[in-house]
């Protein structure tokens, strides 16, 4: 790892054990209430499955804030009318990328 991974990495740890925790918890009530109000007056409208709003809750539950964010604007950037959606899981652990593709293949990944 470099310094600047390492720099990076505590940044992280340090965001996510002091502030990180109260906007995600905040993040988690908007998201939420979102899906008990708005979301029930809309039509069903995502390509994607888990919707946008159930893939921004879990990104947020198992990345934390930051990271969370950027998965769930990331997500909602795909979701639009040229893109063919489809089966899109919440990346696991240190990922920033899914381990399943949009189409449901598998993503392969060299072996070192």
């Amino acid at each position: 790892m470099t310094w600047v991974g390492a720099l990076l990495a505590r940044f992280v740890w340090a965001w996510d054990h002091s502030l990180g925790w109260v906007l995600k918890w905040l993040l988690i009530i908007l998201i939420r209430g979102y899906q008990l109000t708005l979301s029930k007056l809309l039509m069903p409208s995502c390509r994607f499955y888990p919707s946008c709003s159930e893939y921004g809750l879990q990104s947020v539950v198992q990345h934390g804030a930051l990271k969370g964010t950027c998965l769930t604007v990331w997500r909602l950037l795909r979701c639009n009318p040229w893109n063919a959606g489809g089966i899109d899981p919440v990346p696991s652990g240190r990922h920033w990328r899914p381990d399943i593709l949009p189409d449901g293949k598998p993503r392969v990944r060299p072996l070192t």
